[in-house]
């Protein structure tokens, strides 16, 4: 599979063209979504790193029906969690970053290497998102069925606009570099 569109450093993941499909959480709040950047999601001074766990907690609260969200590096790896015991959250973690890594690969291919904005796959009774979070970080957000996937994507593009360098993850080299 081609490096990581996220990595580059002249583009921007959560402002390019998305590439899955032409919804654009960000373009304007959808209804029942605040509009404000939640008060735990303030971008931090240089010398604070703002607990993950809660505002992942933060995320969970602010959408109505949303059951737990974890951020991820590209390659899998569970950096924080709400919601999910730790075997689940690493379950969650390797399918996040798989769909996530599909969704690349198809933008590089079907949508003129288009950067991946959003994944959703939707059950009958969940609904599952992932958004790119930054170089090398996925954030993922597992829903019941009723929550509204528009106000759940608008949320996870603010926490991800606020916070993105605490959110990114350095990209693991293979071992012997």
């Amino acid at each position: 599979m081609d490096s990581d569109p996220a990595s580059d450093p002249g583009s921007d993941p959560t402002t390019d063209p998305p590439a899955a499909h032409a919804h654009d959480p960000a373009a304007e709040p959808p209804p029942g979504a605040t509009n404000e950047p939640s008060p735990d999601a303030a971008a931090p001074a240089p010398e604070q790193r703002p607990d993950l766990g809660r505002l992942l907690t933060g995320l969970v609260e602010r959408v109505p029906h949303a059951r737990s969200a974890l951020l991820l590096s590209i390659d899998g790896l569970v950096r924080a969690a709400h919601g999910l015991d730790r075997e689940t959250a690493e379950q969650l973690a390797a399918l996040a970053s798989g769909l996530h890594a599909l969704a690349r690969g198809a933008g590089a291919r079907f949508a003129e290497g288009g950067r991946v904005r959003q994944v959703v796959v939707e059950w009958e009774s969940a609904l599952l998102t992932v958004c790119t979070a930054g170089t090398g970080a996925c954030l993922a957000a597992l829903a019941d069925r009723r929550a509204d996937v528009a106000v759940l994507g608008y949320e996870m593009t603010l926490l991800v606009r606020s916070v993105r360098s605490v959110l990114e993850t350095p990209l693991r080299l293979p071992a012997g570099r």
